[in-house]
């Protein structure tokens, strides 16, 4: 993943971090498998794949729509997803323009619907967008706390709010939809409680709600997010921790994964929340020197977007502890046969995407690169959907070939 994802500091703004780790010595003996108590430990060493066998993607896209200049149907910015179709069509959440754009499977743009507002099929800050049934887009706006419903050739269906936030508190990411219709969201709850100054970790909901935003379950309390505060004279400063542990989840049919990386540890719960099976890997997380410290604060304060935003973060960088590693692992996906991929935790300046495979019942099945700079949106059996960012910053979506050997 090449998409920075290391969280800033802000004043009273959180965001979220990104991901490495140590890649370990090649091993290709199976796991073990114990039972606990009803829970199944899978306990991994090593990769199943042979050296130099296993999957990767092909060495140039067979998809890439975008251009620096021309038709502004296909120049992007702030794409923030992109899934194919069953009939091959590929829609693209553009977020800087706040609409969906049909492309046909060889990247001829077709159709676009949405528009920046906040009426019926309107957007003011797309995060997220899934596939359901039959083709049904669901997109979810962050700032509208809105999710709204698209038919398979972008016809504003519906729209519905998530009624019980008011209730519940906490801020809400949508993570994936579960085969039956319903939602995993996640509530981020940041400052529970009297606020202090310091390293804190506060904890983040899971609950499943309806396509009609009624609260249906609540799955576990669980760790979120590292975040550090320091106050000043003239109010508090907080963000997130460099390098901090941040919490991470994923469905994979009729559960979802949850780790907090920690340690190189991955739970599978079931749909109601009961916790199936642990997922271990035998592999250390990386120390945080003094090099990977200058590097990040070197590339932090280049992207400060105004001089007030760099002293800020200057100011945090000096006060706030470093941890001394980082978290065991990034971001999940899974694909469209159930298997998960776990991203490594890359150091500052390593710019090659690396992601660990699982099988659906836990085995590490081996390792496969990603381009520089490409975001993972979707992965079928056969192909890698997602954004890539070229030297410029320009934005294409791309698709690759997922060859398995």
């Amino acid at each position: 993943m090449t998409d920075p994802t290391i969280r800033q500091p802000l004043i009273l703004l959180l965001t979220l971090a990104p991901a490495a780790c140590d890649t370990g010595p090649a091993s290709h003996s199976g796991p073990e498998v114990r039972d606990s108590a009803g829970i199944e430990i899978v306990e991994n060493s090593g990769p199943q794949w042979p050296d130099g066998g296993g999957w990767r993607l092909a060495e140039s896209p067979t998809l890439d729509i975008g251009v620096v200049d021309g038709d502004d149907a296909y120049q992007f910015f702030q794409v923030a997803g992109a899934l194919e179709l069953s009939d091959g069509r590929i829609v693209v959440a553009n977020g800087g323009t706040s609409e969906l754009r049909f492309y046909d499977a060889l990247g001829t743009f077709l159709s676009s619907t949405g528009r920046k507002g906040s009426g019926p099929g309107e957007f003011q800050d797309i995060l997220w967008i899934e596939r359901l049934a039959a083709d049904s887009i669901i997109v979810y706006d962050y700032r509208l706390r809105r999710i709204s419903v698209f038919d398979s050739l972008g016809r504003f269906v519906r729209a519905f709010d998530l009624h019980f936030i008011d209730q519940i508190g906490g801020f809400p990411t949508l993570v994936a939809p579960f085969p039956d219709g319903s939602l995993l969201v996640a509530l981020e709850q940041f400052f529970v409680g009297e606020r202090e100054p310091g390293l804190r970790r506060d904890t983040t909901l899971y609950v499943r709600c309806s396509m009609e935003g009624a609260l249906l379950d609540t799955l576990g309390r669980y760790q979120g997010a590292e975040s550090y505060s320091v106050q000043e004279s003239d109010g508090w400063l907080g963000g997130g921790v460099p390098f901090g542990h941040v919490s991470q989840a994923t469905v994979q049919g009729a559960g979802y994964y949850y780790g907090s990386s920690d340690s190189y540890e991955i739970d599978y719960h079931t749909i109601d929340g009961r916790l199936q099976r642990i997922i271990r890997l035998d592999r250390n997380s990386l120390e945080v020197t003094p090099e990977d410290i200058e590097l990040f604060t070197q590339q932090s304060l280049a992207r400060a977007r105004d001089e007030r935003r760099r002293q800020i973060r200057q100011r945090m960088y000096a006060r706030m502890p470093w941890p001394d590693v980082m978290p065991a692992y990034g971001e999940f996906k899974t694909d469209a046969e159930d298997n998960l991929w776990v991203s490594e935790y890359l150091r500052p300046g390593d710019e090659q995407p690396r992601w660990t495979v699982f099988d659906p019942h836990g085995t590490m099945l081996g390792i496969v690169g990603t381009p520089p700079r490409f975001r993972i949106f979707q992965i079928g059996s056969d192909f890698m959907l997602g954004r890539w960012r070229d030297e410029l910053g320009v934005e294409h979506v791309q698709m690759y070939e997922l060859l398995k050997g």
